[in-house]
């Protein structure tokens, strides 16, 4: 790291640096591999746009850019990571499609084998989140494009139609947006770090302890977010935002294909097949009821008494959504 208060001086001072470290090594017969130093102006815009300039590397002039990859890391000029963000989607969007075509509607692996593959996407997503979580925040680009390859294992893991929204395949299947999670992680090493400069020894029932706090700060965050009534899927949201820790305790087994249906609203009912035109009428094919809804089938259509019955002695009369996942979470 070499700064001045102008282009031309902080360039002067990383040449000589570079010197001295290159002299160096040098000296205990090593030598430089030319080809693998990069540089890159770090500045806040107040002086400009960097000039195209050169750093001498031995022999060898690197020119300086405007990004560069760092363990793992591709670190911009303005230290935004936009850079890293736009770098690392390509490559989790090729995991997460790879992922999916193991994780079919029907059959496949039970709730515990998705979420495990939602993890292994997730681990290439948040690496590094505890030095780019506040950017991520601030980058609306980001988001979105994280959320939509969220959303792509998301629905995997719910057995959801693709015409689910982000926001309720997300509370399905248990997996909170990007930005609150890595918010998540930036929170567990700060403390880490605080234990540690305070010389409290970082014992595993510590960090356990630290994870659980965590988690529980992002499922709070997580629920007052889910208040907002311009978010899409409010049927869906609506009944699992007052139960959420116990939704997100409670699904172990997962979701199944029906039920995604029955909670959504997505699936083979006529209100659904008619709003996406593969039906004239939203008419019930069963009673002849003139609507069709998720919300019928579970509570009216003749079809389905039996199974209804043996709901209601489950669950008991009342039959609305926020009741019936309510029941399911606390019995």
């Amino acid at each position: 790291m070499a700064g001045g208060n102008s282009w031309e001086e902080a360039t002067a001072r990383a040449n000589l640096a570079v010197a001295r470290v290159v002299r160096l090594i040098s000296q205990i017969g090593l030598k430089v591999a030319p080809q693998k130093p990069k540089a890159v102006f770090m500045h806040n815009g107040s002086h400009g746009a960097p000039p195209k300039v050169q750093i001498l590397v031995g022999d060898t002039s690197v020119e300086v850019g405007t990004h560069m990859k760092y363990l793992g890391l591709h670190l911009d000029e303005k230290w935004s990571f936009g850079e890293h963000f736009c770098q690392i989607s390509p490559r989790v969007e090729g995991a997460a499609m790879a992922l999916c075509r193991l994780l079919p509607n029907l059959g496949g692996p039970d709730g515990s084998g998705r979420r495990l593959y939602v993890g292994t996407v997730h681990s290439m997503l948040m690496y590094g989140a505890p030095v780019w979580a506040e950017k991520l925040d601030a980058n609306r680009k980001a988001k979105n494009a994280m959320h939509q390859l969220q959303r792509r294992v998301a629905n995997r893991v719910c057995r959801g139609y693709r015409t689910v929204s982000w926001t309720a395949v997300g509370v399905l299947s248990g997996v909170p947006p990007a930005e609150l999670l890595a918010q998540m992680h930036a929170e567990v090493y700060r403390r880490t770090r605080a234990c540690q400069r305070a010389g409290i020894p970082v014992t595993d029932g510590v960090r356990r302890a630290l994870r659980v706090h965590t988690r529980r700060a992002l499922i709070w965050e997580w629920t007052e977010n889910l208040l907002d009534p311009r978010l899409p899927g409010q049927r869906t949201v609506g009944a699992i935002q007052p139960c959420l820790a116990e939704w997100l305790d409670g699904a172990k087994g997962g979701v199944t294909y029906r039920m995604t249906q029955v909670l959504t609203g997505h699936g083979c009912f006529g209100e659904y097949l008619c709003r996406i035109q593969k039906e004239r009428t939203a008419r019930c094919h069963h009673c002849g009821h003139e609507r069709d809804s998720a919300q019928h089938t579970l509570e009216d259509c003749a079809l389905w008494a039996a199974e209804r019955a043996e709901l209601v002695a489950a669950v008991g009369r009342d039959l609305s959504l926020p009741a019936v996942v309510k029941a399911a979470v606390t019995d």
